[in-house]
């Protein structure tokens, strides 16, 4: 997981619970020890392990081949994740969940492990996306943070054609959250908070690949969150990360070095 790589790599701690089918997937992860020891897997033999491959020539994207299965997972296999989330929760300061729409994050798994969390007194933090499925923002509830692409606010607000601004504000209407963020690509973000509303533009920068952005962004934002940095900062720095990312060919994590280097150009 590109969540799991940026937050390692900058300077976090973070175990990752996921789903894989009996094949490619467990013998990679097997094969590597450190990714052994961050990767909580859970074994579905109905289906393949989620691989999306990007085919590129001088630098652009000339194809991608997805292999994965969006259905959703069984009972057995709900269990099986609240026993990990039960086991390992306590190490942690928050959940994040990533939602990619591919069948483990199913509205049952998504209520049982924000049960746990709100038991245990810790954070949600939140990046769903609409891929090639319909959107279930309405599946979340007492979000401590929630980062939304256009697409996702588009589909959930059934708005196709309104100005970014109106469907913020409805968007912030119709989510109770404490921190919504409402990624718009080139254009920047805006966000709001208990306390404030803030738009932020897009950074300069040289795009090499825009890959991985949304996850350095939200990786970002996610540790800002949990050390309760100030929401300004957290913005700024989160749009670094996400502007960094964005100078790179590939999915290489961002470092801490490179950011704060970065934050001071």
């Amino acid at each position: 997981s590109l969540f799991l790589n940026n937050i390692i790599s900058l300077g976090a701690n973070a175990e990752l619970i996921t789903i894989i089918g009996d094949d490619y997937g467990k013998k990679f992860i097997n094969s590597n020890k450190k990714l052994k020891k961050k990767i909580n897997y859970i074994i579905d033999k109905k289906r393949p392990t989620t691989i999306k491959e990007r085919f590129m020539v001088d630098g652009y994207k000339l194809l991608q081949l997805d292999v994965l299965k969006n259905e959703e997972v069984s009972k057995e296999i709900i269990k099986k994740i609240n026993f990990k989330v039960k086991k390992k929760i306590n190490k942690f300061d928050c959940i994040l969940f990533s939602d990619s729409r591919h069948g483990m994050l199913s509205k049952k798994v998504i209520e049982e492990v924000s049960l746990i969390a709100k038991k245990m007194k810790k954070k949600i933090i939140v990046d769903t996306q609409v891929s090639n499925r319909k959107g279930n923002l309405n599946d979340y509830k007492d979000i401590d943070l929630i980062s939304i692409n256009d697409s996702e606010a588009r589909d959930y607000l059934n708005d196709y054609h309104s100005q970014d601004t109106t469907i913020f504000k409805n968007l912030c209407k119709k989510l109770n959250f404490e921190t919504i963020i409402y990624k718009l690509g080139a254009k920047g973000l805006m966000a709001k908070n208990l306390e404030n509303f803030y738009k932020f533009p897009a950074l300069p920068i040289n795009v090499i690949d825009p890959i991985g952005s949304g996850d350095a962004f939200l990786s970002c934002s996610a540790i800002s969150k949990i050390i309760d940095a100030d929401f300004h900062d957290n913005i700024f720095i989160s749009s670094c990360g996400a502007a960094l990312c964005c100078t790179k060919l590939g999915t290489s994590p961002i470092t801490i070095k490179e950011l704060q280097s970065f934050t001071k150009q």
